[in-house]
């Protein structure tokens, strides 16, 4: 039985999107770890963007050990092992010069900066040394909103696949939920085709709850926890189409 990887951007992406299928796995026996991609702690001056998106968090003195705290927390809910890579996130990166990569709000959802190309095939050549495809199956995220983040998170699960992993990208959430969103994503990205991850509605009260740990993220992704609530117990009925199960919809490269 292959270990689960998720490829998360973010201390909460993965819980966003596939807590329901990792808390099921885990109940199954099955090992899930969750990779933090661009988290590292960052202590130093901020973008605009930064310090728009810090005091929408609350403007806690140290918010990346706020957040780091709260995935720990989420993930022992579910019951997978968290681990925490080395980038930062795109709104605390700095060109070789000192100048911010992304400076505005606009940005992070904008075009690529070319320095950041280096963190895929960085990152792909750490994830390939240290998991071994005949004992690991990936996830990863499609991209969906377009954050730059989880476009390259999204390029290097592109590239395990290229180099025989599994991998599956699930959808993201909660961009998923603009039907804008998903269709421009689809459109720009190769054909591949979708499988419904479904678990029981324990894995799902289990996924609201560990959701529940991000109170840093809640307000600016669902402005209340009964939005919170609400929307992913919707969205996994209806993808799973069953009064009974919860549903999360991952693709699969032909």
């Amino acid at each position: 039985m292959k270990t689960i990887l998720v490829l998360s951007p973010h201390l909460d992406d993965a819980v966003l999107s596939l807590g329901g299928m990792m808390a099921e796995k885990v109940k199954a026996g099955q090992s899930v770890l969750v990779y933090n991609l661009f988290c590292a702690p960052y202590h130093g001056p901020l973008s605009p963007a930064a310090q728009r998106l810090h005091e929408g968090w609350g403007d806690p003195e140290d918010i990346t050990a706020l957040r780091l705290e709260e995935d720990r927390r989420a993930l022992e809910l579910i019951g997978a092992q968290q681990i925490i890579g080395d980038a930062r996130d795109l709104i605390y990166r700095q060109s070789m010069q000192g100048d911010w990569l992304y400076s505005s709000m606009e940005d992070i959802q904008g075009e690529r900066n070319p320095e950041d190309n280096a963190l895929v095939s960085a990152y792909f050549s750490r994830l390939s040394g240290m998991f071994s495809k005949e004992k690991f199956e990936i996830s990863a995220p499609l991209g969906i909103g377009g954050h730059i983040d989880h476009v390259l998170t999204y390029d290097i699960g592109v590239l395990l696949h290229q180099n025989e992993y599994c991998v599956k990208f699930y959808e993201d959430l909660p961009y998923a939920l603009r039907e804008d969103y998903l269709s421009a994503r689809l459109a720009s990205i190769p054909k591949m085709d979708s499988e419904i991850m479904l678990f029981h509605l324990e894995q799902l009260d289990i996924k609201i709850e560990a959701l529940h740990c991000y109170q840093s993220q809640i307000p600016s992704l669902f402005e209340t926890e009964a939005n919170m609530r609400d929307w992913m117990r919707q969205q996994a009925l209806r993808l799973s189409g069953r009064a009974d199960m919860g549903g999360e919809k991952v693709w699969i490269i032909d």
